[in-house]
């Protein structure tokens, strides 16, 4: 069965209905305090800007934030670690933004509009060669990660569905048919998204380098069967 994550979330008035309450951190500098609440907290997400208000926090993907009271609440944010996705709707739909590790303090710094983020989604950690397919372009609908070699995409019945993609790591080629044939276009990134994030840099800049593909480009839409890594 699909596991549900079960966020901390916090209030400065009322007491959380999930595992315990404490008042949000204000200073964007602050760390999560308590050894169990460092080990769980990836992103934490507030009500108002500059880290005010309830706090929701994550370690795994929401699909409708909705689940934990918090649709269409969140004005700023803090990434202590990892790499998110950030959509308008629920089920990884409108709208997103890519952040890394980091402090957003207003809508406009997550890279979306105050008030309408609906799900999170947390990618995986890069170890070795790593590629995010998603069905949708800009990275909405549903995720394959891959981090080998897949002869034969319609196994994870992904065959012909690849719309947009993110390398984590390494370098990539992409085939039109099954059994690495056909066609082929090459997705790669100059570092690793570790060097991303050791540096500080983050959002869509420069997405060549990190080797972020929001559209069908180079590669063909919807045809994509197999992978390997270079």
């Amino acid at each position: 069965s699909r596991r549900i994550p079960s966020p901390f979330i916090s209030s400065p008035t009322v007491f959380a209905h999930r595992l315990w309450a404490r008042a949000p951190d204000r200073d964007a500098r602050s760390k999560p305090s308590g050894e169990r609440e460092q080990k769980m907290t990836r992103i934490r997400l507030y009500q108002d800007v500059h880290f005010g208000g309830r706090e929701l926090a994550t370690d795994e993907s929401i699909e409708n934030m909705q689940t934990y009271d918090f649709n269409d609440a969140v004005s700023s944010c803090i990434v202590d670690s990892g790499i998110w996705l950030l959509y308008q709707h629920a089920h990884f739909q409108g709208e997103v933004s890519l952040l890394t590790t980091g402090n957003y303090g207003s809508p406009n710094a997550m890279g979306i509009s105050n008030d309408i983020l609906s799900s999170v989604r947390k990618l995986p950690e890069p170890s070795g060669p790593t590629i995010c397919l998603f069905e949708d372009s800009h990275f909405r609908g549903r995720m394959v990660v891959l981090r080998g070699a897949h002869s034969n995409l319609k196994m994870l019945n992904f065959n012909d569905k690849m719309s947009s993609a993110i390398v984590l790591n390494g370098s990539w080629a992409a085939y039109e048919h099954v059994d690495f044939r056909g066609k082929t276009w090459r997705l790669e990134t100059a570092r690793g998204v570790g060097d991303m994030l050791s540096d500080g840099s983050s959002g869509f800049a420069d997405m060549a380098k990190l080797g972020v593909y929001p559209t069908p480009s180079p590669f063909d839409n919807d045809t994509v069967s197999s992978l390997k890594p270079l």
